[in-house]
């Protein structure tokens, strides 16, 4: 196998990766915010609530979700990073960030591209946590103002 069919090989396997990857954040991210919500709806629906024991039990079910689930998003975030460095090297070997490569005097990928997977820990997934996190507290507040 020459080194360019291999370097496609590599780029087409770490493109659906990183697809699946992005849509485990997705779907994980609606899972939690849906469970969250329909917490909330019988919350403040329900004629009357747990109260003392079972409302600290509800909280802490609400916790233990709520930390599960961000755990796990940022263990994928970082899978997809590991990924997503794979795949910039990969976009190097292949030349598009050389000018010239390709087009007259230009780069085929822009320089910044080429820092793919090394963005900050909490780049890309900075908003799934932060609703998972507001819904979290959208939720207890219900638990406890009931």
């Amino acid at each position: 196998m020459e080194k360019s069919e291999v370097l496609k090989m590599l780029f087409e396997e770490h493109h659906r990766q990183l697809s699946e990857t992005s849509e485990k954040i997705r779907t994980l991210t609606h899972r939690a915010v849906g469970i969250l919500t329909i917490i909330t709806g019988w919350l403040i629906l329900a004629g009357q609530v747990p109260s003392g024991v079972l409302r600290w039990v509800l909280i802490a079910g609400i916790t233990v979700i709520v930390l599960a689930t961000c755990v796990t998003l940022l263990r994928y975030n970082r899978n997809y990073r590991t990924i997503a460095s794979v795949v910039a090297k990969i976009n190097s070997a292949f030349g598009f960030f050389e000018s010239g490569r390709y087009l007259p005097d230009d780069k085929m990928y822009p320089d910044r591209w080429a820092k793919f997977g090394s963005e900050p820990r909490l780049s890309g997934i900075w908003h799934h946590l932060t609703i998972i996190c507001l819904m979290s507290a959208v939720c207890i507040t219900a638990a406890l103002v009931r």
